[in-house]
């Protein structure tokens, strides 16, 4: 059995095949907790991160303040209601509150890795 050695190409022989150097993309992220009182501009100061922005939100407090935004990035909202407490049964408060957390889940891991910003507004609700 013989053995033969593996001779390199150069750049050039594996440019005109059309190879590439493989490149690592990098996604810069901040992951960031912003809490304050009511009406002291937490949405305002998150919407200032870079876009694409998304937005997951239960609470409302974003009225008018996305507005000043949405010219210079593309914002993306998805509401998440909270489950209705009119039944008063804890299994059907339960269930629902389960469908939700599900989409949640899901909507939020497909956002980290197709948007830039991430908000969840509130986590006190998620």
């Amino acid at each position: 059995m013989t053995v033969t050695s593996i001779k390199q190409p150069t750049t050039a022989q594996l440019a005109a095949h059309g190879f590439v150097p493989a490149k690592a993309e990098m996604r810069y992220r901040m992951i960031l907790s912003i809490s304050g009182r009511e009406r002291h501009g937490k949405p305002h100061l998150a919407f200032t991160a870079p876009g694409p922005i998304a937005y997951l939100w239960h609470d409302h407090g974003h009225e008018g303040v996305i507005d000043k935004f949405i010219a210079s990035k593309t914002i993306h909202t998805l509401e998440f209601p909270m489950p209705s407490l009119k039944s008063g049964k804890a299994e059907v408060i339960a269930k629902e509150s389960d469908a939700i957390w599900e989409k949640f889940q899901k909507a939020y891991k497909f956002a980290l890795g197709s948007f830039r910003t991430v908000v969840v507004d509130t986590a006190t609700e998620t």
